[in-house]
């Protein structure tokens, strides 16, 4: 049987580090691939809860292992995805999409943690991980992908340009988000004031966004494609078409 870290590591290569290595240690944390998301994690603060973290580790390795069905042809054959370029399905970003979602609400449960940070942050980015499954979807290659950063407004323009729905309150929480800075402000802040953008917002505005791209993509709410893998045409660096 396959080692699920194998696959894990490359999709946190694919879309966590913009240096990532391709073999070995792909974060260049030193880590085991299977845990190599963690250590952004311990860096805001769920450190202080073993709890939060364990259950965090264990909804990660259990949506990897699902995924593993839902590979390539090509890694069925024994070719390993590719980091950076042709291996990342939509439903490979939605797991790990999902597997933030999960550690964000838990976080938001977890009373030893002083700040809402982690919350917050692991919501907005499990926010730009739904939107790139949708993209992804409909096409676009992993080069045009990474080209948004960390944007959600951007991303979530380019998702409506190749037909993404979502309520018109989304699009202004992310106008708001992208003039407070937000998405990179929460990664330091040590002072947390009341205008601050509420973890129960950001939450509420994450679920929405992965309603609207299941919905959209014809998925269930575990991401499990109903219908056909892809919205549009396979994207140029998939697999097959190099």
């Amino acid at each position: 049987m396959e080692n699920p870290g194998h696959f894990s590591a490359e999709i946190n290569s694919l879309l966590l580090g913009g240096d990532a290595e391709v073999d070995g240690d792909p974060l260049g944390h030193g880590e085991a691939p299977v845990f190599g998301i963690i250590p952004n994690t311990i860096d805001f603060g769920i450190a202080s809860s073993a709890v939060a973290i364990a259950r965090f580790c264990w909804r990660c390795v259990d949506h990897f292992w699902r995924g593993f069905r839902y590979r390539s042809r090509d890694c069925e054959k024994g070719n390993p995805m590719i980091p950076e370029a042709a291996g990342a399905t939509p439903y490979g970003i939605f797991l790990l999409a999902d597997a933030y979602l999960d550690a964000a609400s838990l976080a938001a449960k977890e009373p030893r943690l002083y700040s809402q940070g982690p919350t917050r942050l692991l919501s907005y980015h499990a926010a730009e991980l739904f939107l790139k499954t949708y993209m992804r979807s409909a096409g676009e290659t992993i080069a045009n992908l990474r080209d948004h950063g960390h944007d959600l407004h951007s991303m979530l323009t380019r998702a409506g340009e190749l037909g993404l729905e979502v309520p018109p309150q989304i699009i202004a929480q992310a106008d708001k988000m992208k003039r407070k800075n937000d998405y990179v402000r929460v990664r330091y802040v040590v002072v947390e004031e009341k205008s601050d953008i509420s973890p129960a917002s950001v939450l509420r505005f994450t679920t929405t966004i992965k309603q609207c791209v299941c919905k959209a993509l014809n998925m269930d709410d575990q991401g499990v494609p109903k219908g056909e893998h892809w919205l549009g045409p396979v994207p140029s660096d998939y697999p097959g078409k190099i």
